[in-house]
């Protein structure tokens, strides 16, 4: 077969361009924020093949009687690549050491969800989905969601069928823009948003279909991030949502910014909920300052996090600021010890709540005698002890006019017998 020197140069320029496509692409993949596997599974059909000859047609049953059949199928699986989103997922350093330690994210529900893909493929399924879990290296499950597409390799547009796999894998709203903001792709999630089809939208303006009081600002983040070849992240609200949105321009062999993808991820509930918190907090943080009870945070360890200003102005008399509290530890405080109550901050750090009316305290940190109700709570994380509450409730005047009340109707017990006259006798007078 012989080409023309005109035929070579087309030649040429199109596999420069397939290539520069490849680069971008690939960076497409890696900067997706949802985790993602490639993987070559061209081994894994070729062996699936190999057993679908011997009749066999009930593939759940087959691994179910023959796992080493499983285990051959799950290394046939080759891991080419993974993206950044998966190896902050698990923790990991690099790319190479997770790829290296699958085995140490797997947990029996991953082997699970391998055996459902296996068969998945074996009967033909193009795509599948399951909830499963994963580990992280340091230990913690990850709840999962899998979502298995097979592409089948292409060459005169592979890099675009790939591009679309990529941003159709993503629950948030995803496109690829040119430098003019033109959509060359769109997934699924946006197309659902704008109630368009593909073929409608790929080619026009991203600038055409997002609000009026949105458009300046994106379209500045937009030319920032080709100018500056910086991934711009930002938020704002459009759509009656909260986005929080990224843009990460691609670059080719040459560095040059050609297409940036976006991001935006609905935030809009996780935004509400922040709110709720925020107000709660602030809620919580007046009645910490305001109430007239003391209140103590402390840690796991029973160092002292958060002192209220009731402690510090009623209890301490002003001796002592907030910050010569924080930081030391309840069980090496003298007033704590002189109460002798020591045991139950230490019960309160294994877990045991405690409730005490009444306890006297020789001396307080304002110098003084008082009487408390004290009550400790304590604070779990995942089933362990994270911190706890001390709510102390100055009772010294209430114990102080009892005892007054006490010695009163002592005395007045004593002047009446000393008068021969009973309690019943003087109020008979009385009344």
């Amino acid at each position: 077969m012989c080409y023309s020197k005109q035929d070579y140069k087309l030649l040429k320029s199109k596999f420069e361009q397939i290539e520069k496509e490849n680069i971008i692409y690939k960076d497409l993949f890696d900067l997706s924020p949802t985790p993602m596997w490639e993987e070559d599974i061209t081994d894994l059909i070729i062996h699936l093949q190999h057993i679908k000859s011997k009749g066999i047609t009930n593939f759940k049953e087959f691994f179910n009687n023959s796992p080493d059949e499983l285990n051959t199928c799950i290394k046939l699986i080759k891991i080419i690549n993974v993206n950044r989103a998966t190896v902050k997922l698990h923790g990991a350093k690099s790319k190479d050491e997770l790829i290296k330690n699958l085995p140490q994210v797997f947990t029996e529900k991953s082997y699970q969800a391998f055996k459902d893909e296996i068969i998945a493929l074996a009967i033909g399924k193009m795509e599948y989905e399951c909830e499963t879990n994963a580990k992280s290296f340091s230990g913690i499950i990850i709840d999962l969601k899998l979502n298995l597409k097979v592409t089948k390799r292409r060459v005169n547009d592979e890099n675009r069928y790939f591009a679309l796999v990529i941003l159709d894998t993503s629950e948030d709203l995803a496109m690829l823009l040119d430098a003019n903001g033109s959509i060359l792709e769109i997934n699924k999630a946006c197309l659902n948003l704008f109630k368009a089809k593909r073929k409608d939208i790929i080619n026009t303006s991203y600038f055409d279909l997002i609000p009026d009081d949105v458009r300046n600002i994106r379209r500045n983040f937009l030319e920032k991030a080709f100018n500056t070849g910086e991934k711009i992240n930002f938020q704002d609200s459009a759509f009656d949502k909260i986005w929080d949105s990224t843009i990460s321009p691609l670059s080719d062999e040459n560095k040059k910014n050609e297409r940036v993808v976006i991001f935006h991820k609905d935030i809009t509930s996780q935004h509400s909920a922040i709110i709720k918190l925020t107000e709660s907090e602030l809620k919580y943080k007046s009645i910490f300052d305001n109430i007239n009870i003391s209140i103590t945070h402390i840690d796991k360890d029973g160092f002292i996090t958060d002192i209220n200003k009731f402690h510090i102005d009623i209890v301490g008399e002003g001796k002592l600021s907030k910050s010569d509290y924080i930081g030391t530890n309840v069980n090496d405080r003298v007033t704590i010890q002189r109460a002798g109550i020591n045991q139950y901050y230490r019960g309160l750090l294994k877990g045991d709540s405690f409730s005490l009316k009444n306890v006297y305290f020789p001396i307080t940190t304002g110098g003084k005698e008082q009487y408390f109700n004290l009550t400790g709570i304590p604070i779990f994380e995942n089933n362990n002890v994270s911190g706890a509450i001390v709510t102390a409730e100055l009772v010294t005047e209430e114990i102080k006019n009892k005892e007054k009340i006490k010695i009163s109707e002592q005395r007045l017990a004593l002047a009446l017998k000393a008068a021969n006259i009973s309690y019943w006798e003087y109020d008979i007078k009385n009344d």
